[in-house]
């Protein structure tokens, strides 16, 4: 987890890339999501409204200059779903950008655990909003299937297994108050 500091310079330095780079440049879509992803970090840390609005409209600039077909489109849908599903009015559209950013990635890719990490956080910030049990279903086997192929030193293995606690509390209550 970066701290505050480690996120304000990131964030600093991202804005000075992209002021360098002109908007068709190559790694411009790439610089976008790189500041998308420290701002819904810094919004994880702190709550502020002003970067979670930012990062979701820099997350749909990167989007949109990745073709679909594009090898690494995955990450500006992550970034951009991981971004929507603070917001309860755009859970819908962070749970479809999700599950097309993981179908995109192969069970070996390096980017697979995160991807599946964020796909089942969305399932259960759905559930706990819907009460679907559905989608509590689906994000415990996404979250079974992501810690299956995360090798145990890998970084966010300990966060998978916190969220594999979440989610069997959260079965276990809803179960308990059918």
């Amino acid at each position: 987890m970066e701290s505050i500091a480690e996120l304000d310079e990131s964030i600093l330095l991202s804005r000075e890339a992209l002021g360098l780079s002109p908007p068709g440049h190559g790694d411009y879509s790439k610089i976008l999501n790189e500041l998308s992803w420290s701002l819904i970090s810094r919004y994880e840390a702190q709550g502020l409204i002003e970067d979670l609005e930012e990062s979701i409209r820099l997350g749909r600039q990167a989007l949109a200059l990745q073709r679909i077909g594009y090898p690494r489109r995955y990450n500006p849908l992550e970034t951009l779903a991981k971004s929507l599903h603070f917001q309860p009015e755009h859970l819908d559209e962070a749970l479809q950008l999700s599950r097309e950013s993981v179908s995109l990635i192969s069970p070996g890719h390096d980017a697979y655990c995160q991807n599946m990490m964020t796909l089942a956080t969305i399932l259960l910030r759905h559930h706990e909003r819907s009460g679907a049990s559905d989608k509590l279903e689906e994000a415990i086997s996404v979250c079974t299937e992501a810690l299956s192929s995360c090798p145990p030193t890998y970084f966010l293995h300990p966060r998978l297994l916190a969220l594999q606690v979440k989610l069997a509390e959260v079965q276990s209550s809803s179960s308990s108050t059918r």
